[in-house]
């Protein structure tokens, strides 16, 4: 029942595809478009009917797979189309006790794999719990880090990382492997973040969604810092560091929310008409019901992952939460806990319409987030 819901999920989003083209065109020839926008909405509170029955159903969606063979090499030209060139996928799986790894471009296509015990599982799942501590020094993260790749990396495998010929690498990790810090794995005594133009993602369906949207003019920003949640603690790095983004967008109508005046109606009033949104705050990851995962506000509010996928990011934006765990879609408690790797704020987002968006995997210090947003 998921898969016949989740091949009538897929059908719909084409359908919005579609009209969003249709609505494009009909805007910039001055035509009306109001029925195309009223079926795009219906098209919009099916699509989440749709989800939601399939959440409910199936608590992994990265079960459900079409049964019929596809052909790899056309999937990949169909999600890339004349950005093949520059782009390579690198898709990670986990498959009983061995991990699977699929590395291709539009050229070559191959596949490595590497048996990983019960125990070696065990010793991966120490080290991730290790270098969840935001205070932990860097000579030992990286430590713990060459211990886990040791693991679960065929040797084979890293001397191909360090060789790719294209600039974008697009990493896909399944279930668990998301905990895994890929963009600081050194090949060469350099991180892969630094190699390459890296991106993770969920999946190639998503991949294309982001490939497909058009940017529309708009010079709104939406910046949320410092809400301070009852029970949680002050970030006063989160003003400085979205006073400092203010500052860089000179060109932008910028509404910056803070402390008092960040407050959830605002926020849902703005949101919509924006192509930056950046958020400052503290987050919060639910491992039972990964969809109530939530951005959090004063008087005990939050804005949750349901709440945001329901909404039409017409502006297609940029979206920044510099938050703790904002990017976890699995449990964190023990690998493989949830499995649940399209749930999550992330997941939300894209539903929304955002073709980018920033995350933290881990919970983070306020001085480290504010000093990597304004690198960034």
């Amino acid at each position: 029942e998921a898969e016949k819901e989740y091949h009538e999920l897929k059908g719909v989003e084409i359908k919005i595809g579609e009209l969003e083209a249709k609505i494009k065109s009909a805007v910039e020839g001055k035509r009306s478009v109001e029925r195309e926008v009223q079926e795009k909405n219906e098209l919009h509170k099916k699509r989440s009917e749709l989800y939601k029955k399939i959440r409910e159903k199936s608590l992994d969606p990265s079960s459900i797979v079409p049964t019929l063979d596809e052909d790899i090499t056309k999937e990949f030209w169909g999600v890339f189309g004349k950005h093949a060139d520059n782009c390579s996928v690198l898709q990670i799986y986990e498959q009983e006790e061995r991990i699977i790894y699929v590395l291709f471009n539009k050229e070559k296509f191959e596949f490595f794999e590497k048996e990983v015990t019960g125990e070696g599982r065990k010793l991966v799942g120490e080290q991730l719990g290790n270098m969840r501590d935001p205070y932990m020094p860097a000579s030992t993260y990286y430590e713990n880090l060459k211990n886990i790749i040791g693991i679960i990396l065929p040797e084979n495998l890293i001397g191909k990382l360090g060789d790719i010929k294209t600039k974008e690498l697009f990493i896909i990790p399944h279930k668990w492997l998301h905990q895994i810090p890929w963009e600081a794995v050194l090949v060469g005594g350099e991180p892969l973040c630094l190699r390459y133009n890296m991106v993770r993602h969920y999946s190639l369906d998503l991949i294309r969604s982001s490939l497909i949207y058009e940017k529309r003019e708009n010079k709104n920003a939406l910046l949320v810092s410092n809400p301070k949640p009852s029970e949680h603690s002050d970030l006063p790095g989160a003003e400085v560091e979205c006073n400092k983004i203010k500052d860089i967008l000179k060109k932008f109508n910028v509404i910056h929310l803070n402390r008092e005046y960040a407050k959830i109606d605002e926020v849902e009033k703005n949101v919509l008409n924006t192509s930056i949104i950046h958020f400052a705050c503290h987050g919060s990851f639910n491992s039972n019901d990964p969809f109530e995962s939530s951005v959090l506000f004063s008087s005990d509010k939050k804005l949750s992952a349901n709440d945001i996928s329901l909404k039409n990011l017409d502006y297609y934006p940029l979206v920044f939460l510099n938050a703790c765990e904002t990017g976890i879609t699995t449990s964190d408690k023990v690998i493989g806990g949830v499995g649940d790797e399209q749930i999550g704020l992330v997941r939300a987002f894209a539903m929304a319409h955002s073709p980018a968006i920033i995350v933290a995997g881990w919970r983070i210090d306020d001085a480290v987030a504010k000093y990597f947003a304004e690198g960034l």
